[in-house]
């Protein structure tokens, strides 16, 4: 069996010939199925395509609207009604969405089918509703920062002058504008939107590549993973290609920067407080927790809330309250460690390759290229799966795919910076490099690594928990909360608290990271 699989021969002689092999599409067969893998991947890449399709003809029918809306009531009950919805919905884990709309739409009314693995129109709207969910969250704000920007433009303060209304301004020049640019945008999100499509697949059954991907990562089918990792940096990097094109098609000398309102009244300390007693209680947690949460007792299995059970009880008879206060530590923690190691080895290799420049800086920067080719979720999937090594796997994953982020805004910075007057005084003072580093590029880097770094918490926690829902990061017994909705996904409809106390958990954890980051981004605006 190895000969035949070439697998005694040396590693450098398997890669070249796999190389070659790939680059004439011959990725092998699959070693559960027995089919040539492309094959297999064309097959189920147009359901996949089709699915991403329609989610984002959701998020542009939904986030244009709200957009606009926003934009247009500033700073009214509108606008931050939806600015609410937003927060929630960049904050609700893609599983958790997806749970709840089967809870509701399938199993409580009845109208649309559980599994999508059947035909028809209605098999798709639930698993396309759910990656519409937090696009529409995301793409409303940059519609609305969007409006706004173009609303400082000098032609429209020429056609407020010409005496044209505001709807007529709005909708006749401002919306065309606003449309091409968001659309080169949808582009740039469409790569990970089909990396982002394993774990919906997985939950709804739809017959698509994610779907396929994580069953190849169960069974430890190399070849299926090797080309799903290979075919979907492909397609993002031939999206994003597309995307820089019509940037470049699209740009005008406008600046389009965000547009959010700087405001000057007194920082509110209060997320940062909230934050705070959230670390504390993750750190304490295992004082706090009223029962043993590993401890079994299957006489008191998947009891309701009570008194004596907050949140009730799983199938073993452990306490979910227990549970969710250990698994705080587990995935908040985790998550720290992913951004923390991804700003530090991120930060370090841009100020490097800034400093340095010449072959050091091309050297970097072509292995951040390598790694930002990848949409972040596929390359996790597939590295977390091929390592096999559990929470390990998937925080080291994460931190590959992250750091390269760091690495460009470090070099930009330094690039800017160690050309300055200021940095020029130094020298001649007789700084030495390291010197000139800790005291000069370091503080100046500090604001923007920093704004970035409390951005991605709450981003690392969802996909640290995503992982672990699909069994590729926290194993059991372990009370990580992707793992625990995971293990409780099958008793939805008979005792829905299993899945709801670790949704919640997470739900409100991501928020509480994302107001704090949105704080921090103003803060430094300001400073």
């Amino acid at each position: 069996m190895r000969e035949e699989l070439g697998l005694n021969e040396p590693k450098a002689v398997q890669y070249l010939q796999w190389l070659k092999n790939a680059l004439r599409g011959d990725f092998g067969e699959s070693y559960v199925s027995g089919k040539p893998v492309l094959v297999s991947f064309r097959e189920k890449l147009p359901a996949t395509i089709a699915l991403a399709a329609l989610a984002l003809a959701m998020t542009v029918c939904l986030s244009f609207p709200l957009g606009i809306l926003s934009a247009k009531y500033q700073n009214t009950w509108a606008d931050r009604s939806i600015s609410l919805f937003c927060f929630a919905g960049n904050s609700f884990p893609g599983f958790f969405t997806a749970l709840l709309l089967l809870y509701f739409f399938s199993l409580k009314w009845n109208l649309f089918p559980v599994l999508s693995m059947g035909k028809g129109w209605k098999s798709c709207v639930l698993p396309a509703a759910t990656l519409a969910v937090s696009m529409t969250a995301k793409y409303t704000r940059q519609v609305r920062s969007a409006v706004l920007a173009e609303l400082e433009q000098e032609y429209v303060a020429g056609a407020r002058a010409r005496g044209l209304s505001e709807n007529r301004i709005l909708f006749g020049n401002v919306l065309k504008s606003v449309l091409l640019r968001m659309v080169t945008l949808l582009f740039l999100s469409a790569g990970s939107l089909l990396g982002g499509t394993a774990i919906v697949e997985t939950i709804f059954m739809w017959n698509g590549v994610g779907k396929m991907a994580v069953d190849a990562v169960s069974m430890h089918d190399i070849p299926v993973i090797q080309a799903y990792l290979v075919w979907m940096a492909a397609i993002y990097l031939l999206l994003h290609l597309i995307a820089d094109l019509m940037m470049g098609a699209l740009d005008r000398g406008r600046s389009w920067r965000e547009c959010d309102e700087k405001r000057t009244e007194k920082k509110d300390p209060f997320y940062g407080i909230l934050a705070g007693a959230l670390l504390l209680f993750a750190a304490c947690a295992a004082h706090l927790a009223p029962y043993d949460p590993y401890e079994q007792n299957l006489e008191l299995s998947l009891l309701p809330p009570s008194a004596a059970h907050w949140m009730g009880t799983d199938r073993y008879g452990r306490d979910l309250f227990s549970r969710i206060l250990s698994g705080a530590r587990v995935s908040i923690f985790s998550a720290l460690l992913v951004v923390a190691a991804s700003a530090l080895i991120g930060t370090l290799a841009g100020i490097f390759s800034g400093w340095l420049e010449g072959k050091t800086d091309t050297v970097l920067m072509q292995i951040s290229d390598i790694f930002l080719a990848f949409p972040g979720m596929v390359f996790a999937i597939a590295f977390s799966g091929v390592l096999q090594s559990g929470m390990t796997g998937a925080v080291v994953s994460l931190i590959l795919v992250s750091w390269p982020k760091y690495a460009r805004l470090a070099r930009n910075r330094v690039l800017a910076l160690k050309h300055m007057p200021f940095i020029a005084a130094a020298r001649l003072t007789g700084n030495g490099t390291w010197k000139m580093i800790g005291r000069h590029i370091l503080p100046n880097l500090a604001g923007q690594t920093i704004v970035t770094a409390v951005l991605d918490i709450g981003t690392m926690m969802l996909e640290i928990a995503g992982l672990s829902f699909l069994g590729l990061g926290a194993e059991a017994p372990s009370a990580e909360w992707g793992a625990m909705m995971s293990n409780g996904r099958s008793m939805l409809q008979t005792a829905p608290w299993v899945i709801l106390a670790p949704g919640l958990a997470i739900f409100l954890t991501v928020l509480v990271c994302n107001l704090l980051g949105e704080a921090v981004r103003k803060t430094v605006d300001q400073g």
